[in-house]
């Protein structure tokens, strides 16, 4: 077991960017620092390889370190918008998040087997 304690707003994380489990940025630098082999070290939850171990507190979207908690935002943002890039080459347009980034919103040009109309 990495951790078990509830993570606070006030506390700092990790997530995964493979399966964007959270935990406490102390306890992932624990458990890196123990498990690191020449490839990296494992994220508990899914397995995946991390290169590096996490040193710093970062947003969920990673632009904004030691991001401060306000009660109008989730905790662990940074209330800008996340920007990541994920699954296509749009942006994602929400406000900073944790997990994945939706399906792509981004309006496309179509037309029509004529070619008389575009959308």
């Amino acid at each position: 077991m990495v951790c078990v304690e509830p993570i606070k707003a006030h506390h700092g994380v990790w997530s995964c960017n493979n399966c964007y489990h959270i935990l406490h940025l102390q306890c992932i630098i624990k458990w890196a620092s123990s498990s690191k082999s020449d490839d990296g070290w494992r994220c508990p939850a899914c397995q995946n390889v991390v290169k590096d171990v996490p040193r710093d507190y970062y947003c969920f979207c990673g632009k904004v370190k030691n991001p401060p908690y306000t009660r109008h935002d989730i905790a662990h943002t940074c209330g800008k918008t996340c920007g990541r890039i994920e699954g296509c080459s749009h942006a994602c347009t929400l406000l900073c998040h944790p997990g994945p980034c939706p399906a792509c919103q981004a309006f496309v040009k179509r037309e029509c087997g004529c070619g008389k109309t575009t959308k």
